[in-house]
């Protein structure tokens, strides 16, 4: 028996091997950091009554006043074409 097809397979498993554990390692190695830097996230605040967080009091007084006028009455303030 020839020993160089012998060897040829011997190279290839030797590589496909390698290739592998360093697959599950690196996968293993992102877990655990992953799962070590998880923390609570702070929940999304989208709309416009958000938007008025950062004003002063007054302004925030305003915009959320004009907010609820507008909830009250939608059709009101648009024109119609």
């Amino acid at each position: 028996m020839n020993g160089v097809p012998l060897r040829r397979w011997l190279v290839a498993s030797l590589v496909l091997n390698v290739f592998i554990i360093g697959a599950v390692a690196g996968g293993a190695a992102r877990w655990w950091w992953s799962e070590r830097g998880v923390s609570v996230a702070e929940p999304v605040r989208s709309g416009l009554r958000h938007a008025a967080d950062d004003l002063p009091a007054e302004q925030r007084r305003s915009f959320l006043l004009g907010l609820r006028n507008a909830q009250i009455a939608p059709g009101a303030s648009s024109p119609r074409p």
